[in-house]
């Protein structure tokens, strides 16, 4: 939005700008010279004799055509004379490539010398003015309704972007919900884990004792062992004796 601001206050002040620059001189039209009014405008002359073709239509009047000049002869234009006028446009491209520019010269004379030519000049340059601010504005709406396309595909694939990101953003938690409940398993199995570690090291600690007790008593029975075999010889010694 910032951006279309700015070309269309770019293409206004530049139309300001050329409207200030409108030149006085005069035409051969024919056998006649013809005061007339002449600008130089940076839109491009399709468009402005595009708009000067609506402009003869919006008039209702006929036109012809000599020497590259579009003429309404002998025909009321309401807001130029209220008497019938010879009226004169000229639409040319002039220079090359990057450096090119429309010329639009207009011209108008009373047709039965019943309008004064200082009057009908006055008219011709506003209505110079207007038009170059026409053409501008045409030039500014086109430029205006491409950007807002732009926009408005921009503004889509953001929407779309973003739902797409809202839609990940809940899978995300979903998966660290998932992920925060196993690891809250893994800590009660983590403690399960370490009570049983505890518990069979208590075990082994107790079968410890038990072996140092097997092995005192091991050694007892042995020395038991030992004192009933030597008791049991000596018995039979004296039993021998005794029989």
């Amino acid at each position: 939005m910032k951006k279309l601001i700015t070309i269309l206050a770019v293409i206004m002040v530049s139309t300001i700008s050329m409207a200030q620059n409108i030149q006085e001189t005069t035409v051969q039209v024919g056998q006649i010279t013809v005061p007339a009014f002449t600008v130089s405008i940076a839109q491009d002359e399709d468009r402005a004799s595009s708009l000067m073709k609506k402009q003869f239509k919006e008039w209702g009047v006929s036109t012809t055509r000599s020497n590259g000049y579009v003429m309404s002869i002998a025909e009321v234009i309401s807001n130029l004379s209220a008497a019938p006028i010879n009226f004169y446009s000229k639409i040319e491209e002039t220079g090359r490539r990057d450096n090119k520019a429309t010329v639009i010269t207009v011209a108008a004379v009373s047709s039965n010398l019943s309008v004064e030519q200082s009057t009908l000049n006055a008219a011709v340059r506003q209505f110079l003015a207007s038009f170059v601010q026409r053409v501008a504005q045409d030039e500014a709406n086109e430029k205006s309704a491409e950007i807002q396309k732009k926009l408005d595909k921009a503004t889509k694939v953001a929407a779309a972007a973003a739902a797409t990101i809202a839609t990940i953003d809940k899978d995300i938690a979903k998966r660290q919900g998932k992920i925060d409940s196993k690891k809250k398993d893994m800590e009660k199995l983590q403690a399960k884990m370490d009570k049983l570690q505890k518990e069979i090291t208590e075990d082994e600690a107790e079968i410890q004792k038990y072996n140092t007790k097997k092995e005192e008593y091991t050694k007892k029975a042995t020395a038991a062992n030992q004192d009933v075999e030597a008791i049991s010889a000596e018995l039979e010694k004296y039993k021998s004796i005794a029989y």
